[in-house]
């Protein structure tokens, strides 16, 4: 029996007491063939896709829409956390408030879809929402499952809102700085794959390639059924990809900008029951902009070879 095998089981009691509460608030993760059910009673489906002719021929029944692209940061640090007074503003124009019972949907078709959704996840419970699911593979297989769409989008009342930001799940950069620095028990998980955490791929806004001191990469992409999907593998599966990478109760997952670390999180966290889990949402592209300390970064002369291979 390895450590991660044990520690679940000593989180066995608190796992059946947190079942109690899912019961209630409702799962994480719904099935296509489950969203009539959770609409009729009474859950708010949240559209993420930006707008185009796609979306206006696929509205799901019960949703309102809210392009993620809304909830993002500016482009030099897109994965910046929402500030309490714009949170307050886009959820309470979107008509909902914490109590409510919120479903996630994005495009599906890609991994990244449901890294998305992730994301939108995390902001939402990091605001106070404590009922929020995904629809597990987005529109696309929700229209594979040939399920009826709706003639327009729900209308909603704002609402006036004064959120405050929850930091239980969030890891901003000071304490990641002590992790590396201290070498402290925290894991840093880096949520990219192999090349980015070699040094050999970024995204534009970060200004150098390169990862963080003593993180072990756990690639996002190993947990979908293919890179073309956003449906996850089983949790038989999932399991042996975090046991085959150690992953420990305490962790931090990061990535560019807090999209595929999302999911990462989401999948340790939510439904692995690691809940001592937080998520560093700007990740790299804001650690590389205040040019704190990374390893594996190029040098000028690597760099410059690197930059014409992806032009």
């Amino acid at each position: 029996m390895n450590m991660n095998t044990i520690n679940r089981t000593v989180l066995f009691v608190a796992a059946l007491f947190l079942s109690t509460v899912a019961v209630a608030n409702g799962s994480v993760l719904i099935e296509p063939s489950d969203l009539a059910e959770e609409i009729s009673n009474g859950a708010v489906i949240i559209d993420l896709r930006e707008n185009g002719a796609e979306k206006e021929i696929s509205i799901l029944p019960g949703s309102v829409t809210s392009p993620f692209s809304g909830w993002r940061g500016p482009s030099d640090n897109p994965g910046l956390v929402l500030s309490e007074s714009r949170a307050s503003k886009l959820f309470g124009d979107l008509g909902i408030r914490p109590g409510d019972r919120i479903i996630l949907a994005t495009a599906g078709g890609s991994n990244s879809m449901f890294g998305a959704a992730a994301r939108a996840f995390w902001d939402l419970k990091s605001f106070g929402f404590g009922d929020v699911g995904i629809l597990h593979g987005g529109v696309a297989a929700y229209q594979a499952a040939a399920l009826p769409f709706a003639d327009s989008y729900l209308s909603r009342q704002p609402k006036v809102l004064s959120l405050s930001f929850d930091t239980s799940f969030y890891a901003p950069k000071i304490d990641l700085l002590e992790v590396v620095q201290a070498n402290q028990s925290t894991q840093l998980l880096d949520a990219r794959p192999i090349a980015w955490h070699e040094g050999k791929k970024w995204h534009p806004a970060s200004l150098t390639p390169g990862t963080l001191g003593s993180s072990k990469v756990l690639d996002y992409s190993k947990f979908f059924v293919t890179q073309d999907s956003s449906r996850l593998k089983t949790m038989d599966e999932i399991e042996a990809l975090l046991d085959a990478s150690n992953v420990q109760p305490n962790n931090i997952s990061f990535c560019e900008a807090g999209w595929w670390s999302a999911g990462n999180w989401f999948i340790i966290s939510q439904l692995n029951g690691y809940e001592n889990s937080r998520l560093y949402a700007e990740g790299r592209v804001e650690w590389s902009r205040n040019e704190l300390p990374q390893v594996n970064v190029p040098t000028k002369k690597e760099l410059e070879e690197l930059k014409k291979k992806s032009d």
